[in-house]
């Protein structure tokens, strides 16, 4: 076993960060509440709102590399606030092909597949892809 040694300068100061953390932490609801109003300015203020769904969750953003956050700031960012990106995440609107249906079916505009998901229908794109570029 490994003795770490520490004065008691960087002790105190290590203690005081992780206070600070702590009372940041229990802040959280604070920013949330923040946060929400301002999502919730910003759908009001849009001209469209566009659904996004995704199997993920959001929360998991750093273990999942999913992305739905910046695809969110990306859409709302280019087209100057006039789309609103809601992101319906943990498969609330389902995953796989259940996922790509609810896109087909207009529940949501856009969703987060896998390219797997579409080996069911590659057989299609490739006789439509045959047909239009005349290929027997």
């Amino acid at each position: 076993m490994t003795q770490v040694k520490i004065n008691r300068r960087q002790f105190l100061k290590s203690s005081a960060l992780l206070s600070v953390g702590a009372l940041v932490g229990g802040m959280g609801p604070l920013f949330t509440s923040n946060a929400q109003e301002v999502e919730a300015d910003k759908r009001r203020a849009a001209k469209y709102v566009m659904q996004f769904a995704s199997p993920y969750s959001s929360a998991e953003a750093l273990y999942i590399p999913h992305m739905h956050r910046e695809f969110k700031e990306n859409i709302e960012q280019f087209s100057q606030g006039r789309i609103f990106v809601e992101i319906v995440d943990a498969g609330h609107v389902g995953i796989g092909t259940e996922l790509m249906a609810a896109v087909t079916r207009g529940q949501v505009a856009c969703a987060l597949i896998s390219v797997s998901n579409l080996s069911r229908v590659s057989a299609y794109f490739r006789y439509t892809q045959h047909s239009l570029l005349g290929i027997q």
